[in-house]
């Protein structure tokens, strides 16, 4: 699906497109109010970056969809694989590597139209934690990060809503309370019209194109959020959430007699109950499910081809947190939780009437976790925490028993200065393949099995941050080095084939990696004029046996230089810009070093028709796309009516129209063969309209 969206983009961008086609530059290996804010809670030694919700509408977006995930990339070791994507990849780890939580709920897919959407809506945000090092016990199953968004609760007193009318699609929010004071609800809703509004714009852009446009008239995507909040007395609050999602694909004919059909999405609930015994003692307990399925088919009638991917994983947990702050100097915090998870992988080939091949079946896990953690500050001047995670993972293949001790340090010689120090032992029972070098469609989640035992990651930290307050502005400036280590992640094996293997296990390969790198973050965060910079130089390589011939090389999560940096002024109330900007070394990618042909060498009677061109490859990750960089602008117009606060928005997506290439492939045209890049994203201008009241 990744594909034909990518065309379909870049059918829609055509008019900036001309004239680049060509570009085969490999030479030498390469192809050529949101803030985020650091925690100031001085009481605990861990400090994430705390996106807050009031700024996120200010930054650009691309088709008009505020992103919160996109947004997120500007904080330092964070990035996406690819343009658009809201993927998130931590300090050089894998996507599913890194924790996204939407109320305790995990989204093993937070994304719409393959990736360049998110399924979180902005206006419902009430605040996101990113955890990128330095762990807290509680937070675990995953190697590299943890991205904790916190929905808002539904007004007690009174009844409040949003309503956002975009380019591809529309959102609202309503909220207020059931019986006052007591009991409140929030509850939201998007929904698309890709073939409403913005096909017919392209339409009128090429119109020589109109027949390739009209099949995408039926991918669409919605998705919806509620939650309840029960107050029965001051020492209780209970609340319950339901989320849930879905997109459809149907393309009845992509050219040569193909066609595809495509649906996935995400549903889930969370019951949590916090209970105050004392002003000092916490307990929470929590019971959450969450289910991401992925269905898709394509068929060519010519060659009577077939795929079918089926990826699907359901979760099903239940645990308690207690937090003590009785002690004095002290903080003393622990849980347990139990998680039940149920796999349906399975790959379909067909290749004419004699290559059939099915690949999967289903699976389960059984996860128990508990940790204990310790908080104790000697001085005024010394934060030092202790604690360990024990995960047990069990299936009917095996059982494996994973510690996972954690240790942070924090020394402030003075009020705004603080120097820190961690460490933290991972792991993650699940792992979620991906790749584009084999004959299918290959994002596959799997769990623990017979071969495929539990990921573990060490991480270690070191930083520096100084928040300091002049001219009444607050400010934050921090360095940190990291280092991690990886080990037995999961990848496909080089030119294995869905038509030949017979299970999953077959077809994988664990191995090991490590990344390291430094970080610099400097903002503003208070005045007319607020703002941040952030850069990241950093590493990622990995190690297979039978991958590069077992020799060490980078992974496709490497990237020497990241800057993102982003400039929000205010105009009094009414009116406010946004100018951001992101630049990156470009992505290590594999693509074939030569072709070969399946037959004998070409005579002047040759038949190309009898005969298939083989691509063939000699290192993974051997070539580097260019450098990324883009610079995007967005102004918002404030209206304070009689019955509410209009919001006008307008951005710019890639202001200068640079050509940043998504992916390079390789064309036959009359069995000459040349590279070609694809820009998806050119200049690409929104506009989009929000009413609260």
């Amino acid at each position: 699906m990744k594909k034909i969206l990518t065309i379909f983009l870049l059918y829609i961008c055509w008019p900036s497109l001309y004239g680049q086609q060509r570009d085969t530059t490999l030479l030498g290996g390469t192809l050529k109010e949101a803030s985020i804010t650091s925690d100031k809670h001085r009481s605990i030694t861990t400090t994430p970056l705390t996106l807050k919700p009031l700024d996120i509408r200010r930054f650009p977006a691309l088709f008009s969809e505020v992103d919160p995930l996109k947004i997120i990339l500007f904080t330092p070791g964070i990035q996406n694989n690819n343009e658009g994507d809201v993927s998130i990849s931590i300090r050089g780890g894998d996507t599913d590597q890194s924790l996204i939580s939407l109320d305790n709920i995990p989204l093993y897919n937070p994304s719409h139209l393959n990736g360049f959407i998110s399924v979180i809506n902005a206006d419902l945000l009430s605040g996101t934690d990113i955890y990128k090092g330095g762990f807290p016990a509680k937070f675990g199953n995953r190697l590299s990060g943890v991205i904790d968004m916190k929905t808002k609760n539904g007004d007690m007193e009174g009844y409040h809503g949003t309503a956002t009318i975009g380019i591809m699609s529309s959102k609202a929010l309503f909220e207020g309370p059931i019986i006052k004071d007591k009991l409140s609800f929030v509850v939201t809703g998007r929904a698309s019209y890709l073939g409403a509004i913005v096909l017919p714009i392209y339409r009128k852009i090429s119109e020589s194109e109109t027949n390739f446009v009209s099949q995408f008239d039926g991918s669409n995507y919605y998705d919806y959020h509620a939650k309840l909040l029960y107050t029965p007395s001051d020492e209780d609050r209970i609340s319950l959430t339901f989320i849930g999602g879905d997109d459809k694909v149907s393309i009845g004919n992509i050219g040569n007699g193909s066609s595809v059909k495509e649906r996935y999405g995400n549903i889930g609930a969370n019951l949590n109950w916090d209970k105050e015994i004392t002003t000092t003692q916490k307990i929470t307990t929590f019971g959450y499910y969450s289910r991401y399925m992925h269905r898709y088919s394509s068929g060519n009638n010519k060659n009577n081809s077939f795929s079918q991917r089926n990826s699907g994983i359901e979760e099903v947990s239940l645990g308690g947190d207690y937090s003590d702050i009785s002690i004095e100097k002290m903080h003393l915090s622990a849980g347990i939780k139990y998680s039940y998870q149920l796999f349906s992988p399975q790959i379909i080939s067909s290749q004419g009437d004699s290559l059939k091949n099915t690949i999967g079946e289903h699976s389960d896990l059984h996860t128990l976790t508990a940790y204990v953690e310790d908080e104790y500050s000697p001085t005024d001047m010394w934060k030092l925490a202790l604690g360990v995670r024990l995960s047990l993972y069990t299936n009917k293949h095996k059982t494996k028993f994973v510690p996972e001790p954690r240790f942070r340090a924090s020394y402030l010689p003075i009020k705004e200065l603080s120097l820190n120090l961690s460490y933290s032992a991972m792991s993650q029972g699940v792992n979620l393949l991906s790749s584009g070098n084999i004959t299918a469609p290959a994002d596959i989640w799997l769990g623990m099995s017979g071969y495929i035992d539990p990921s573990s990651s060490h991480n270690a930290t070191f930083g520096i941050s100084y928040e300091p307050v002049i001219g009444g502005n607050n400010y934050h400036i921090s360095t940190e080095g990291y280092f991690k280590t990886m080990k037995n992640i999961l990848d496909y094996k080089d030119g294995i084939s869905t038509l030949e293997a017979t299970t999953f296990d077959e077809m994988v390969e664990m191995g090991k990696g490590y990344a390291y790198g430094v970080e610099f973050l400097a903002q503003k965060n208070t005045g007319s004029l607020t703002g941040s910079i952030a850069y990241t130089w950093s590493k990622a390589l990995n190690q297979f046996e039978t991958i590069n011939s077992g020799n060490w090389y980078y992974s496709s999560n490497d990237c020497r230089h990241n800057l993102a940096l982003y400039l929000t002024q205010k105009f009094g109330d009414k009116f406010d810009i946004t100018l951001s900007f992101n630049y990156k070394t470009g992505k290590h990618i594999t693509i074939m070093d030569i072709l070969v042909l399946s037959g004998e060498p070409p005579t002047p009677t040759w038949n190309y028709d009898f005969y298939m061109w083989i691509s063939q490859y000699s290192e993974r990750n051997k070539y580097r796309l260019e450098d990324y960089h883009r610079m995007d602008i967005s102004a918002n117009y404030y209206i304070d009516g009689k019955f509410g606060k209009h919001t006008l928005n307008f951005s710019i997506y890639n202001l200068y129209n640079h050509k940043n290439p998504y992916l390079v492939f390789a064309e036959n045209n009359d069995n000459v063969f040349s590279l070609k890049k694809l820009c998806i994203f050119p200049f690409m201008p929104s506009i989009s309209y929000t009413f609260e009241f």
